[in-house]
């Protein structure tokens, strides 16, 4: 199934920023010492420590949720799937799942960087990294939801506009 460019684009960013997590780690691992901070309290204080490998553990993570996330994107009853709050004509499915596949492409990217960046934090020990990716990311995907189901929305109200359900 060919992607469009709304769906390949955050996509393919998703996927190099894996790829750069994973080369900053690697270039950095032999300078950082055996016990590292891996969690850090609201205070900003370190109150977990694990072995210096645990900087790979949230590109890993990212790479698991970028694989889950691309197969749903790409699957062929996607339009099946789909839990709107209102139906979806036949008139517009193919419409909707473009939508729909852009949306999740676009969440993908923001829960890529949201899981990546702590593995950088963890290198350079800051907490403000982390939490500002966070906030960031999650806005990130509240707007992507918000904006591509007020566009799925509007699709299938314009397929039916005379179908007062939609």
């Amino acid at each position: 199934m060919k992607k469009s460019a709304p769906t390949r684009i955050p996509m393919l960013v998703s996927a190099l920023i894996i790829v750069l997590t994973v080369a900053y780690a690697l270039i950095r691992y032999s300078s950082l010492p055996e016990i590292i901070p891996i969690h850090f309290n609201a205070r900003g204080e370190a109150d977990g420590f694990g072995a210096r490998g645990m900087i790979f553990l949230s590109p890993a993570i990212g790479l698991l949720f970028w694989v889950i996330l691309s197969a749903v994107s790409s699957s062929r009853s996607l339009v099946g799937h789909l839990n709107l709050p209102f139906p979806v004509p036949d008139e517009a499915k193919e419409r909707v799942v473009d939508l729909s596949r852009a949306m999740i492409a676009w969440m993908t990217a923001a829960v890529t960087v949201m899981i990546c960046v702590p593995g950088i934090a963890l290198i350079h020990t800051s907490t403000v990294l982390v939490n500002v990716s966070t906030a960031v990311c999650i806005a990130g995907m509240v707007g992507a939801a918000v904006y591509y189901l007020i566009k799925i929305r509007r699709v299938c109200r314009d397929a039916r506009p005379w179908d007062t359900a939609i």
